[in-house]
């Protein structure tokens, strides 16, 4: 029986799905830089929004035996998520609220599965998942203003074999 390595592709996949389709949208309909929300690297650059499931800080993992006679092991790391949204004509403020919006609106829909671990990854082995307090950074831009919000998700998982 093969081991699985870990659990973080499953989560950052299943997280991106989950997103994509919460089918977030804003601005003038017109205008194909400010509807939609790209999520990862997208063909032609971001949009004004958009959200980056980043890495996994060595730092902030961590994988130990188990039952080392069960070949299962435990798993814990933290997936950071940044969500930044540029918004022209407007001050910080509004470019804030948007940006928690996104956050409320994505927070709502993971606590939504009624399970301690979002439903995030379940079949793979996804015990917990937590969403952390988020921080943000608010800038001016030559257009407007922006605000990058940054929250994560500390998950924990028993890695088993699988069939």
């Amino acid at each position: 029986m093969p081991v699985q390595t870990c659990t973080i592709p499953y989560v950052r996949a299943e997280l991106k799905s989950r997103i994509a389709a919460l089918n977030l949208t804003y601005g003038d309909p017109t205008d194909p830089q400010a509807v939609g929300l790209s999520i990862g690297e997208t063909p032609g650059g971001f949009k004004r929004e958009h959200i980056i499931i980043g890495e996994v800080p060595e730092s902030h993992s961590d994988q130990t035996w188990a039952a080392l006679g069960f070949r299962t092991r435990d798993e814990t790391y933290t997936l950071d998520v940044v969500i930044r949204v540029e918004v022209p004509g407007v001050d910080c403020d509004d470019a804030q609220a948007e940006a928690y919006r996104l956050l409320a609106a994505i927070e709502t829909d993971l606590r939504a599965a009624g399970a301690v671990n979002l439903g995030l990854a379940a079949d793979r082995g996804v015990i917990a998942v937590e969403v952390s307090i988020p921080s943000d950074v608010l800038v001016m831009t030559d257009e407007g203003a922006a605000c990058a919000v940054k929250f994560s998700l500390r998950v924990k998982a028993r890695l088993g074999t699988t069939s």
